[in-house]
């Protein structure tokens, strides 16, 4: 069954929040790089972004982004900290899964993990903010995080 984009936009949203409760900080970008792919897809259907491959450019996410920044001064900054935020290592793999320097190698020590985890909290709001903001159809519904406990089963 194929879904809107607005639909599968606001599932990003949703994996990428219910990654980050799980603590799941990779997964949590990747959602996030996921929700701003179909994001500036959208964008660009809606607004005719066209790309000129004889410069090098292709029509991936950071090709998008950046057009997207270019012509509108109000995501300028906005998209400018999403970008530094979800690139890896270099433009190359800005859209590509990999693993985040949180995540590679030994475990962080619990303060750098909890100053992550916040960072990842505030480009999840600015993702869903920008979103919100330019995607009506963009539903997003959050389900309150499981507690441990007895199975429970409702008919």
């Amino acid at each position: 069954m194929e879904v809107s984009r607005g639909e599968a936009v606001g599932h990003a949203l949703w994996e990428a929040r219910r990654c980050y409760e799980s603590w799941a900080l990779c997964a949590t970008r990747a959602m996030l790089r996921k929700a701003l792919d179909l994001w500036s897809a959208d964008y660009r259907d809606r607004h005719g972004l066209t790309f000129d491959k004889k410069n090098g450019e292709r029509d991936d996410l950071y090709w998008r982004l950046e057009h997207i920044a270019r012509r509108n001064e109000l995501y300028r900054q906005v998209l400018a900290g999403v970008m530094d935020f979800i690139r890896e290592r270099g433009n190359e793999s800005l859209h590509h899964a990999t693993t985040c320097a949180v995540c590679d190698g030994s475990p962080p020590a619990g303060n750098s993990m909890l100053h992550a985890k916040q960072a990842i909290a505030k480009q999840i709001e600015l993702v869903e903010r920008l979103v919100g903001s330019t995607m009506a159809d963009v539903a997003v519904r959050y389900s309150a995080p499981r507690r441990p406990g007895p199975a429970t089963h409702s008919r």
